[in-house]
C-alpha cells in the first residue's frame, strides 16, 4: 500500500526535479494511511531504512541532491558524539535539514521528543517530512518548516538541546545592514560577509542553543582561518563567548558536492572559564570506495572516544589553552595546533657501509662455494669463466 503510493509520485517532471505538489500530495497520503495502522517496528524500520537507501544513491548519481544529504557515516559520528555527552534529548533541530536524514540519525542514538528543521529547497522539504513519517515519527512530535532560514527563519522563539547541521559551504547571503538589529546577529555588532554565509549560520544556530545544548556544524575548513568579518566573529565566538568545545578534521572527498576536506566545531554555552580547544586530525582515519572516501567504524569511535575523554594523542589530538588560540590570532587551522609531522628515520652512514661490506663478502663466500661444487661434479658454468 505504501509502495502504491509512493511509485507513481517519486516521479521526475520536465526540469528534472521531483515534483513538490506530488510530494506534498503523498506526504498527506501516507500519514494517513499510518496514523491508524499498528506496524511492526521491525516493518517500520525496513522501510525507513530502505527509503534512506534509496536517497544515498539518490544523492550519490545527482550533482543537484548531494547538499541535501548527508553521508550515513557524518551522521553516526555527529549522533555518537552527542550521545557521548547527552543521555537524552528533549529537542533536536537542523536550520539545513535537507532530507532529515542527520535528524533522524540523533534520533535512532538518543530517541528524541521533539524534532525540528528547516529547508529551503521545496522538494527536500517534501522529501524530509515523508522521511520522518516512514520512519515512524509521529506527525505531532516533528516540525519541519519550508523556507530561507536565516531570511525567514520558522522557529525563532524555540531553543534546543541540540542543534547540528550540515551547512551548505560558501553560500551567500543578503548581508542586509538590518540583520545588525536581528536578535541572532545584534551581540557580534558585525555581519558575515555577502559571499559567505558560513558564520550567518553559525551564528543563528547559536542563537537558538540551550545554556546547557551542544551543538555540531559541519562546515569548510575556510571557517577555521578566514579573515576580516569572519575572523572578528570566530575571535568573539572563542574569546567572549566561550563557546567553541572543539574542532575536528574530516578527511577530503566525504561528501558527494565537493572533493574539499571539511571540519566539525562543536559549541557548548557552558563551558568552564578555563576550558581549552580540543583540536582531532581525523583526516588520515578512512577507507575508500570508487566515488567517496568514508569514515569505518574504528575512525568514528577513535573520534568519539578522544572527544569524550579530551585524549591528547601525539599527531592526532591535542587541548589548545585560550592563550595558545590567541598567539595564534585566532586562527584555528587545525595543523597549528596538532603535529602530524612524522621525522624520518636518521641513517647511520658507517653501519650501512659496514653492512654492505658484510654482505659482499658473504656473497664471495657463497660464490666461491658454488664454484668448488660446480668443479666437484664436472660441470662448466659461464657464471665462473
Amino acid at each position: 500500500r505504501i509502495e502504491a503510493d509512493l511509485r507513481p509520485r517519486l516521479r521526475r517532471d520536465s526540469s528534472d526535479r521531483l515534483d513538490s505538489d506530488m510530494m506534498d500530495e503523498s506526504y498527506n497520503e501516507i500519514s494517513y494511511s499510518l496514523k491508524d495502522e499498528n506496524y511492526e517496528r521491525y516493518i517500520d524500520d525496513i522501510i525507513g531504512n530502505s527509503f534512506e537507501y534509496l536517497l544515498s544513491e539518490f544523492s550519490l548519481n545527482s550533482s543537484n541532491s548531494s547538499d541535501y544529504y548527508t553521508p550515513n557515516e557524518v551522521s553516526t559520528l555527529i549522533a555518537k558524539l552527542i550521545s557521548s555527552q547527552k543521555s537524552r534529548l528533549e529537542s533536536v533541530y537542523d536550520p539545513c535539514c535537507g532530507s532529515a536524514s542527520l535528524l533522524l540519525e540523533i534520533n535512532k542514538e538518543l530517541d528524541c521528543k521533539f524534532i525540528c528543521g528547516q529547508e529551503l529547497n521545496a522538494s527536500f522539504y517534501n522529501i524530509a517530512r515523508e522521511n520522518m513519517i516512514l520512519h515512524n515519527i509521529h506527525y505531532k512530535d516533528f516540525d519541519i518548516k519550508q523556507g530561507d532560514t536565516l531570511e525567514q527563519p520558522q522557529h525563532l522563539d524555540y531553543t534546543f538541546d541540540a542543534i547540528v547541521s550540515q551547512i551548505p559551504f560558501n553560500s551567500r547571503w543578503s548581508a542586509d545592514r538590518s540583520f545588525l538589529d536581528d536578535v541572532r546577529f545584534m551581540d557580534y555588532n558585525i555581519l558575515p560577509p555577502h559571499s559567505k554565509a558560513d558564520y550567518a549560520f553559525i551564528q543563528h544556530m547559536l542563537y537558538h542553543l540551550n545554556d546547557d545544548g551542544i551543538m555540531i556544524v559541519v562546515a569548510p575548513h575556510g571557517v577555521l582561518f578566514r579573515a576580516a568579518s569572519e575572523g572578528k566573529i570566530r575571535r568573539m565566538i572563542v574569546e567572549e563567548f566561550n563557546y567553541l568545545d572543539a574542532v575536528i578534521g574530516l578527511p577530503a572527498n566525504m561528501f558527494y558536492s565537493t572533493n574539499n576536506p571539511a571540519c566539525m566545531m562543536i559549541f557548548k554555552k557552558n563551558r568552564d572559564a578555563d576550558a581549552d580547544v580540543l583540536f582531532i586530525d581525523a583526516s588520515k582515519g578512512f577507507d575508500r570506495t570508487k566515488l567517496i572516501n568514508y569514515l569505518q567504524k574504528e575512525d568514528i569511535s577513535k573520534i568519539v572516544s578522544t572527544y569524550k575523554f579530551r585524549e591528547e594523542i601525539g599527531g592526532y589530538s591535542h587541548r589548545a589553552s585560550l592563550d595558545a588560540i590567541k598567539r595564534n590570532d585566532f586562527n584555528l587551522n587545525i595543523p597549528r595546533y596538532v603535529d602530524t609531522y612524522v621525522e624520518e628515520k636518521s641513517i647511520d652512514a658507517k653501519k650501512l657501509v659496514s653492512k654492505h661490506k658484510s654482505i659482499s663478502e658473504e656473497i664471495k663466500k657463497v660464490t666461491k662455494e658454488i664454484e668448488e661444487t660446480y668443479k666437484e661434479l664436472n660441470i662448466e658454468n659461464d657464471l665462473f669463466r
